[in-house]
């Protein structure tokens, strides 16, 4: 609960000539301090007592500037029922709040009496260091973040976002990981308030969030935050939908706003911890994914900054991803439990369940210990949430700033479903299979393929061997293979009798990567050597889907088409590519949702039921 002012210049006791820059709250609304603590731009009063009209206060204390907290809305009101929630609407853009912070429970005072000072002064010395505010910081910037605030190219990057998520999430839906986590678990669903997408069940809010987490990864073909390789709009958008759907309706442009929040949030933490954090052994995605989902639901559900706070803390102590995992069904799992973990965040800090306030920053909080090789995660946080004297214009957009990056517009889009840092190869690969084809050469006659790489395609995706299409995923030999045999690499080149196929093993194993230093990691350089001495080339200095090669909206709906005609059919697969392109003008996402599901009641996971349900659904 936070009391606050629309700083209207009327002046409160003490008088202006002891005081002269003490500001209140406007005429008529009905306020109580309670124990809370105003700050306004200037070194600022602090109104500690208790009063319904102007000029009845009872206390005020000096507090120093270096307390308060920048936020996005110049002015903001809060008007705070006397035993009830207090609801924040707009109100005149003049002056405005700098920061608000809860000392202790709020109650209605007696007229004569104040705030003990020892508890105010032990509140500032514990918040007076700029280093220790990143966890308010990122939950004031996510409460005051609205629509308005996102200029038009972020909310296009949002709607990809969500649109390549669900495209994912339905072609993964059928796999069998996606496949065993549901029937392991269905016997244990709640009331089914949430869609599975792709199937013709659903489920509770929590296993909702895990199963669809774990489906929008399981083919490695989601979005990719090139900066921290955090998949972004899983672990969020998994969480977002199934309490949308919990809490409908909810608007399009209220479900985009929580998105980019969510995202915003995951991977400036991300940042902060970067490289070390992933290079220890940790899997970005989960540990910061969890954070992104408890900010993005806690926005949707319109949490205050304090229970933002709090939901921040309960996600961090949820880290979850071992790098150990990759190429197994648990890699995807690691999404799928950040989304159930960020949203049991937000629904418990919802209902007052408390967390450290500095859960981020502390020196036993998440950036510390998930970071623990850094040198200085404390530095990371101010530089990347930006605050602090570490603060160079990169962190959290705000508007009333003029300053920030918008870490969503640095996301893209895979052409490929396997590890990001292959797809340079494959691509190489695929414009030598074209060539080939149109000479005449056949991939069965090669002698020899020798591929120069960025280092980390071989510290990432080494296995020579892959024993199934999971670890294929992280196989740059296998990548290869397929772009210089079958022109290709979709979804279906990742399936087990791909990687046993005779003819993929065979130039498999011809193929030998170096790593190059100084080559960039979107570029790869391919010589193919025939046994007859023919000898073809390719360098691809920046591969499709990278930043400077981005997907654009027809690739990207190719993409969505080519993984949702299997499981929808494809008037249906049309038809829900269709309404995500519209979604932020929907009133309600239900509307959405009902066609990214089945709507038969066939069972789950087998080749005969999905072609019963298409045929019903066509």
């Amino acid at each position: 609960m936070y009391a606050g002012t629309n700083v209207e210049r009327h002046l409160c006791c003490p008088p202006p000539s002891v005081l002269p820059f003490a500001r209140t709250i406007s005429k008529g609304d009905a306020w109580f301090a309670g124990s809370m603590l105003l700050c306004t731009r200037i070194d600022c009063a602090v109104q500690v007592g208790a009063s319904s009209r102007v000029g009845n206060c009872r206390a005020i204390l000096e507090v120093p500037r270096s307390f308060c907290l920048p936020i996005a809305e110049p002015c903001v009101k809060y008007v705070n029922w006397w035993f009830g929630p207090v609801y924040k609407r707009p109100c005149s853009t003049r002056g405005g709040l700098l920061c608000l912070n809860r000392l202790a429970s709020p109650r209605r005072l007696r007229s004569a009496e104040t705030i003990p000072p020892l508890a105010v002064h032990k509140q500032l010395e514990e918040s007076r260091d700029g280093i220790t505010m990143a966890t308010a910081r990122l939950a004031h910037w996510a409460y005051n973040l609205t629509f308005a605030d996102l200029p038009p190219d972020v909310v296009r990057a949002a709607v990809r976002s969500f649109y390549n998520w669900a495209g994912c999430t339905i072609g993964g839906s059928r796999h069998e990981a996606a496949s065993i986590a549901h029937d392991t678990l269905s016997p244990f669903f709640g009331p089914a308030h949430a869609s599975l997408l792709g199937l013709s069940v659903s489920a509770d809010a929590q296993h909702a969030a895990l199963l669809n987490g774990i489906a929008s990864h399981v083919h490695d073909y989601d979005d990719t935050h090139l900066d921290t390789i955090i998949h972004p709009t899983g672990p969020v958008a998994s969480a977002l939908l199934a309490v949308a759907e919990l809490h409908a309706p909810v608007r399009g442009q209220d479900l985009l706003l929580a998105l980019v929040a969510g995202i915003e949030a995951e991977c400036k933490v991300g940042l902060a911890v970067w490289p070390e954090h992933y290079d220890v052994g940790w899997h970005i995605t989960s540990t910061a994914g969890s954070i992104g989902a408890a900010v993005a639901v806690g926005k949707l559900l319109g949490l205050s900054p304090e229970q933002l706070t709090h939901a921040v803390g309960l996600a961090a102590t949820q880290v979850v991803g071992l790098r150990d995992m990759f190429g197994s069904h648990t890699k995807s799992f690691h999404p799928g439990r950040a989304a159930q973990a960020g949203l049991l965040a937000a629904l418990l800090a919802q209902r007052g369940y408390t967390s450290s306030a500095q859960a981020l920053e502390a020196k036993r909080g998440w950036a510390n210990v998930v970071a623990a090789t850094k040198t200085d995660p404390q530095a990371g946080l101010q530089k990347w949430i930006g605050f602090g004297e570490a603060d160079v214009g990169v962190g959290l957009f705000t508007a009333a700033a003029g300053k920030g990056r918008w870490e969503i517009l640095r996301n893209s889009f895979k052409p490929f479903p396997c590890g990001i840092v292959i797809h340079p190869i494959i691509d190489a690969c695929i414009r030598l299979h074209r060539d080939m084809e149109a000479k005449g050469l056949n991939a069965a006659h090669i002698q020899t393929v020798d591929v120069k790489v960025h280092a980390l395609v071989l510290e990432l995706t080494g296995k020579r061997t892959p024993v199934d299409g999971l670890q294929a995923k992280f196989s740059v030999y296998h990548s290869g293979a397929c772009g210089l045999v079958l022109g290709r690499a979709t979804p279906r080149e990742y399936e087990d009798d791909v990687v046993h196929d005779p003819a993929i093993v065979s130039v498999r194993d011809k193929i030998n990567a170096h790593a190059q230093e100084g080559r960039g990691a979107d570029a790869a350089s391919v010589t193919v050597v025939w046994q007859d001495g023919t000898m073809l080339e390719k360098h691809v200095a920046h591969a499709a889907g990278s930043r400077e090669v981005p997907m654009d909206d027809a690739m990207l709906e190719k993409k969505f088409l080519g993984s949702c005609a299997p499981v929808l059919g494809d008037a249906k697969a049309k038809q829900a590519s269709a309404a995500l392109w519209g979604v932020a003008t929907v009133h309600d996402v239900a509307s959405i949702i009902q066609v990214l599901v089945m709507t038969c009641s066939a069972p789950v996971a087998t080749v005969e039921a999905l072609v019963e349900c298409k045929d019903m659904d066509e």
